[in-house]
């Protein structure tokens, strides 16, 4: 009862401060734990805050719980750092190390993958060079052994991974679920498939090197030259290619004032379909931080595009979750619960560690979608525990349950429990 009237007092004196006009003193939930703890910030009514602080600390951890409100969901991040989300995200598809366990063959696949033949025996680095919109933690938790040896189909109509404008839209889906684009005709923007201008170029025809055409060199240079992270270059006619930057240009200006297109560069990473020969310490079908001359693109007719949300600004995630696990179900061993997002969902984890902190049972899920997806699900029942709760020694446990999109960690749900 007393710790009941610590809480009513907190908020009691919370309206009044509230009332005082002070708008620098917030109480703020930890997301890191299943605790509540005060954030104050330094300044007025100090001693205010320090009874607030004083009470929320005599209050347990049980009833600290009940204050949290789950999900509990990461804030929207600025189009800076979704910038970075989906440069991060494209780099990790470049460094997935795998081990081919059988020869692949794709020579004959397509015109642009005749020397695509990954060897058996061999280590890998970067994701396959297949045109699925596969992420990491797919590929990883569910075609991956302890040791690195990939186990799954070898078909490239079955073989999990990406190609080069997939990887790029399967990086930009960390921070966008609008756009569900694939494939290198779909990075133009006049396509209208999620994908915006650099520059004033004009942007009219059938292929890159139509819109190359209608507009002057320097009209081009000058769009290369507002290239940020995680922007696109693309070009296309019959096949295509697509290209992230990974670092801001360098613009070189002639005396005149224009731009140098031999000395200005963009530095760029990509998947392709062929295996890069620059690289002599691992194979890999991937360039990362590769510079080329604005010339070079230009003769190759690329061009500039750029994801809407990063000039139109980013939508919130949702995530909900319902049947989800409690103490009481757990006691008989069962793990539940359905989680839904409007963006993807890289992956859940579901982790019960001892009073140490130690895990002591896990269990882990990645899906893959299809590009049309407007809805991310995973039921959590369908990957069981590593280790029962039946089958864990008498003690203190904790339990959490999280999915992973793009913006960070959602925290599902967790509390303590003893057996």
């Amino acid at each position: 009862m007393k710790k009941l009237l610590s809480l009513i007092m907190i908020f009691v004196l919370l309206l009044s401060i509230t009332a005082c006009g002070n708008t620098n003193t917030e109480i703020k939930v930890s997301e890191g734990s299943g605790e509540s703890l005060t954030s104050v910030p330094e300044g007025e009514n100090t001693d205010a805050a320090g009874t607030v602080s004083e009470l929320i600390s005599e209050t347990t951890d049980a009833e600290t719980q009940k204050l949290v409100t789950y999900p509990i969901i990461p804030s929207t991040p600025t189009v800076e750092q979704a910038r970075q989300i989906v440069l991060d995200y494209m780099i990790s598809l470049s460094e997935v190390r795998w081990t081919c366990t059988k020869d692949i063959d794709f020579t004959k696949e397509k015109s642009y993958t005749s020397k695509l033949y990954y060897k058996a025996g061999q280590t890998y680095v970067g994701m396959p060079y297949v045109s699925h919109h596969s992420g990491v933690k797919y590929f990883e938790l569910n075609f991956l052994d302890s040791a690195g040896n990939y186990t799954g189909p070898i078909t490239y109509s079955s073989m999990p991974g990406v190609t080069c404008a997939v990887s790029c839209f399967t990086s930009f889906r960390n921070v966008s679920y609008r756009n569900r684009a694939s494939g290198t005709t779909n990075m133009i923007p006049s396509e209208n498939k999620g994908m915006v201008m650099i520059g004033n170029y004009v942007c009219k025809g059938e292929t890159t090197a139509d819109i190359i055409k209608a507009n002057t060199d320097q009209t081009i240079y000058e769009a290369y030259a507002l290239l940020k992270i995680a922007d696109v270059v693309t070009t296309r006619s019959d096949n295509g290619h697509s290209r992230m930057v990974y670092a801001e240009p360098r613009v070189i200006r002639n005396s005149d004032g224009t731009i140098n297109p031999g000395r200005s560069l963009v530095y760029l990473i990509e998947q392709t379909s062929s295996f890069n020969s620059d690289v002599k310490d691992y194979n890999t079908t991937w360039k990362v931080n590769k510079a080329y001359s604005f010339y070079q693109l230009y003769s190759s007719d690329y061009i500039p595009s750029r994801l809407a949300e990063f000039e139109n600004g980013l939508d919130d995630a949702k995530v909900t979750v319902s049947g989800l696990t409690t103490a009481e179900t757990l006691k008989n061993a069962a793990l539940s619960g359905k989680v839904a997002s409007n963006f993807t969902i890289l992956y859940t984890r579901v982790e019960i560690t001892d009073a140490s902190g130690n895990v002591v049972s896990l269990s882990e899920q990645a899906k893959d979608y299809s590009n049309d997806t407007t809805s991310f699900t995973v039921d959590l029942s369908s990957k069981p525990l590593s280790v029962s709760v039946a089958d864990l020694p008498a003690g203190k446990y904790h339990f959490k349950a999280s999915a992973f999109i793009g913006y960070g960690e959602c925290i599902l749900g967790e509390f303590d429990f003893e057996k």
